[in-house]
């Protein structure tokens, strides 16, 4: 019984982990929900986080592209010799970040994270409690992975 009580925690800690999850074929222009897309648009660097039992907490080396075509680059250290890199379409919706992976280890699928501020230089989003901060780096920084 506690065996079986232990599987149930374990599928239902899977379900929450995805649950922000979501795949559609909505591939719809921009409704930007009265923000200004043009901020995003530009390379970023993730600097820290906070929540899930981290405190201001500096990641490893993750950098985003959101091109003007609503196309996205995405590369991260994971931390082995060399770095996972992700394509999509993006777009802002209703204070929300919508990726879509169409190119990586994870094809299909959709990641939303509200948009708690940004501005020309910094966004901070946050999914399930977890923030995430990033700012704004030269366009060129992504292109040494690529």
């Amino acid at each position: 019984m506690k065996k079986l009580h232990s599987i149930m925690m374990l599928l239902a800690l899977m379900v929450a982990a995805f649950s922000f999850t979501a795949c559609s074929d909505d591939d719809d222009d921009f409704d930007d929900g009265g923000e200004n897309i043009s901020d995003f648009i530009g390379t970023w660097s993730l600097t820290h986080q906070e929540g899930w039992g981290t405190d201001d907490t500096v990641p490893p080396e993750e950098y985003v592209q959101f091109k003007s075509d609503g196309t996205y680059i995405n590369v991260q250290d994971n931390d082995e010799e060399e770095y996972y890199i992700s394509k999509g379409n993006w777009k802002v919706e209703n204070s929300e970040l919508i990726m879509k992976e169409t190119e990586g280890g994870l094809v299909g699928a959709t990641y939303t994270y509200t948009i708690l501020s940004h501005s020309k230089d910094k966004i901070t989003l946050a999914v399930l409690g977890l923030k995430s901060y990033l700012e704004r780096v030269p366009d060129s920084t992504i292109d040494r992975f690529l």
